[in-house]
């Protein structure tokens, strides 16, 4: 995982959020299967528009949780996750701060899980190194020995509900890394490269 800084939340959200999050949660008392369908501005649909504009503003077209899937819709399918989900906060449906873009990967791993030991990496305090340290032979995300009980408990959360250790994705930062040390100097975008936070060391 690494740091995050959020954008300002687009005007049309910021005039919608509450109207359209007491729709949805209406909706779902009267009729709890309901899903969501995403409302439009301007004939697209919202979650489109807020998953492109993460993907350009906060990720640089990255996954949120895994710093995976560069190019996210070419090398991952992109998708829009609600951090908190819809099915425990339906008022918070639209809410720009729970809304975060990421590979598919990422979102069938979590699907409807939360805790709220779950890390968040646009969170002011968020420190890649506070929870976790890199296993350059193996691949793997550890939890920091150093790291109080509590942000070890919020390590091994997050690595376990985002699937961060399963296979293949230890292997993939390794290639990842080697393809980083092989390319020149003069060439490197640490943007153009995933799993960012396990390269910039």
């Amino acid at each position: 995982m690494k740091r995050l800084f959020r954008p300002p939340a687009p005007d049309f959200l910021l005039h919608n959020t509450e109207a359209w999050g007491k729709d949805f949660a209406a909706k779902r008392t009267a009729d709890p299967p309901y899903t969501l369908q995403w409302r439009q501005i301007n004939g697209k649909k919202v979650n489109v528009i807020l998953r492109e504009l993460l993907a350009e503003k906060m990720t640089q077209h990255h996954c949120s949780y895994c710093d995976g899937g560069y190019r996210l819709g070419a090398s991952a399918q992109a998708t829009l996750d609600h951090f908190r989900p819809k099915s425990v906060v339906p008022l918070e449906v639209y809410e720009w701060e729970n809304l975060f873009v990421c590979c598919n990967v990422c979102q069938e791993k979590k699907l409807e899980q939360f805790e709220e030991a779950l890390l968040k990496p646009d969170a002011e305090d968020f420190d890649t190194f506070r929870y976790f340290v890199l296993n350059f032979e193996t691949g793997e995300i550890g939890i920091n020995p150093r790291a109080t009980t509590s942000d070890k408990a919020r390590a091994e959360t997050s690595i376990r509900i985002f699937g961060l250790n399963d296979s293949p994705r230890p292997q993939m930062r390794l290639t990842e890394f080697t393809k980083w040390q092989n390319t020149l100097e003069a060439a490197k975008n640490l943007d153009d490269f995933n799993y960012r936070f396990f390269l910039e060391l």
